[in-house]
């Protein structure tokens, strides 16, 4: 009942996602979790950059208020950083890294750096 096209839409997915960098190598131990639910990993990816978009929008309205507090915004980079690491997202997970460091330097010009 079109499970072989969901298996072939979450292929594409992972595929395109891995070759925009998004996900590493950790992701696909996602890829070999029982499939009992083929819409499992999509839904999984989508919860994941909706929750990071989020928290990214939170990080923004913190680096735009006069005094940062950094203490929360290290707290979310942290929760950005755990989440990442955990779904495969090597290259988001490198970026909270380094905005933890920004925090902890209280260097508000690399707060929001593109990371490239």
């Amino acid at each position: 009942m079109g499970g072989p096209n969901i298996w072939e839409e979450q292929r594409n997915f992972v595929k395109n996602l891995h070759e925009q960098g998004i996900l590493d190598s950790r992701f696909d131990e996602i890829l070999d979790l029982p499939r009992e639910n083929p819409q499992f990993v999509i839904d999984l990816v989508t919860k994941f950059c909706s929750d990071a978009e989020n928290s990214i929008a939170v990080l923004i309205r913190y680096h735009n208020e006069p005094d940062i507090n950094y203490p929360k915004v290290i707290d979310r980079a942290h929760q950005i950083k755990g989440a990442s690491s955990c779904i495969g997202g090597h290259r988001m997970a490198l970026a909270s890294r380094e905005l933890r460091y920004a925090c902890e330097d209280k260097d508000k010009d690399s707060f929001l750096q593109d990371q490239g």
